[in-house]
């Protein structure tokens, strides 16, 4: 492609996010890094117009450094020092789509949503899509379109480099201005506070009417009165009768002794038994009233005493 073909590419960002990073980028945007890898948040989307429709391309990313500078903040502003870090080359990623033709490249916006930033180095040597980055430094992502010249060789031709000014951010592991943090919160699919205001927002007025309506509208019943039952309360507490173990452990003996003897005689000369006592309740019988001796009768008994 000619140098005339390659400047009449057009690369921007896609509508949807190219608002939102705009805003990052005047509040000071920061990108948050961890050891685990995170997502690139605006999402880095672009819309590619001016490619040869027949032709075939690749297109792959890489964040470079803007400057040489280490960032420090202070004040609520970032003071620049000399970078200490030492500047390599920088991966690239490749969209997972492979060799398109500038047809299909241009028909939809052109996501990144496959990678991930890291500060930790062996991540980036382990995973195709994660990129290694210094803390508190300034990058700016990099779309580059190659075209393919030959697929048996997989040799490839540089068209264009595109750097989107307002796209540059600064890494840290934790937000300092609050305003970023925020704004991305709000906007952020995968947030926890934007996942809550989406739930509390769906949640339409009349549905809330009908809800405070039903709770007025309904009438709990007065709780049931409890009936005091009079009982007669006795100052002892009353006992369940109790066996008495040592009647029982004789009963136990005695007839073990016994059934001992029938197959033995001889055993009850050794061990004699005692008797099993009798366990049913004695019969009362009414008491008999005493006949009245006749006085003859009194006399006689005094007569023969004396």
């Amino acid at each position: 492609m000619s140098n005339q073909e390659s400047m009449s590419v057009s690369v921007v960002l896609s509508d949807s996010i190219d608002s939102l990073w705009s805003e990052c980028f005047k509040l000071g945007h920061e990108m948050i890094l961890t050891c685990t890898g995170r997502r690139i948040f605006p999402l880095l989307e672009y819309k590619i117009e001016g490619l040869d429709a027949n032709k075939m391309y690749s297109i792959c990313l890489h964040l470079d450094l803007v400057d040489n500078k280490k960032l420090r903040f202070s004040n609520r502003s970032w003071i620049e020092t000399l970078s200490p870090e030492m500047k390599r080359t920088p991966k690239r990623v490749w969209h997972h789509s492979g060799a398109m033709t500038g047809r299909d490249w241009m028909e939809k916006p052109v996501s990144f949503d496959q990678v991930r930033i890291t500060n930790k180095l062996s991540k980036e040597e382990e995973n195709p899509s994660y990129i290694h980055l210094h803390t508190q430094h300034r990058y700016i992502p990099v779309l580059s379109i190659y075209e393919s010249v030959c697929e048996a060789n997989e040799t490839e031709k540089l068209v264009s480099t595109h750097r989107i000014t307002h796209s540059q951010f600064i890494t840290v592991t934790a937000y300092h201005m609050p305003e970023i943090n925020t704004l991305k919160t709000n906007n952020n699919p995968y947030s926890t506070g934007s996942r809550k205001d989406r739930r509390r927002g769906n949640q339409s007025p009349s549905s809330s009417s009908s809800e405070e309506s039903s709770r007025k509208g309904s009438v709990s019943p007065p709780p049931a009165k409890k009936i005091k039952e009079e009982t007669a309360s006795s100052p002892f507490p009353i006992l369940a009768p109790q066996p008495d173990l040592n009647m029982l452990q004789v009963m136990f003996y005695s007839q073990m002794a016994y059934s001992m003897q029938l197959m033995n005689p001889m055993f009850s000369q050794f061990f004699p038994y005692f008797p099993s006592p009798n366990v049913t309740p004695p019969s009362f019988s009414p008491p008999v009233e005493k006949e009245e001796k006749s006085a003859s009768e009194a006399e006689e008994i005094i007569d023969i005493i004396f």
